[in-house]
């Protein structure tokens, strides 16, 4: 199977562009489209297409990522420390999402974990809005994860 087939599969059966009009513009889905295909391997891709996803799923992702978000800019906002009890709460609420949707999966994780840092290379101008979060919240929830993952391996 060649990526073209699986991008076209995994469009049609997980993300169908009725579901993603409203978040993302034909331009910013393009994008999303080639970095899945320069991130996942094949077989991380077969993977998620066998999951499958709803627009119920879709609905709920929106959601969670909405409140992980708004979450992260208050804690950023008001001073708070990568430490403190509530950046913890996130970086937990944060690995859950990510967990529900690799299912523990290492080749779907890895296609993941790619993604972000092909998105994150991308220009400014050329990053889907949505998912573009500012470099102090990005530093923010990377070192409230380092300290969550130190203290759950103790």
């Amino acid at each position: 199977m060649d990526y073209n087939s699986i991008i076209n599969t995994i469009q049609v059966i997980q993300m169908k562009p009725e579901w993603v009009n409203p978040y993302l513009t034909a331009k910013e889905r393009q994008t999303i489209r080639e970095l899945v295909k320069q991130s996942y391997s094949k077989k991380a891709l077969r993977k998620l297409t066998a999951k499958g996803w709803t627009e119920q799923d879709h609905n709920q992702h929106i959601n969670q990522y909405r409140l992980f978000r708004e979450s992260l800019t208050k804690l950023v906002k008001k001073g708070a420390s990568p430490d403190s009890p509530e950046a913890q709460e996130l970086a937990a609420f944060l690995m859950e999402m990510i967990h529900r949707r690799s299912q523990g999966d290492p080749d779907i994780k890895e296609g993941m974990k790619k993604i972000w840092e092909n998105f994150n290379s991308l220009p400014e101008q050329e990053k889907p809005k949505l998912y573009t979060i500012p470099d102090n919240e990005r530093e923010f929830i990377k070192e409230a994860c380092i300290i969550y993952h130190k203290n759950k391996n103790r």
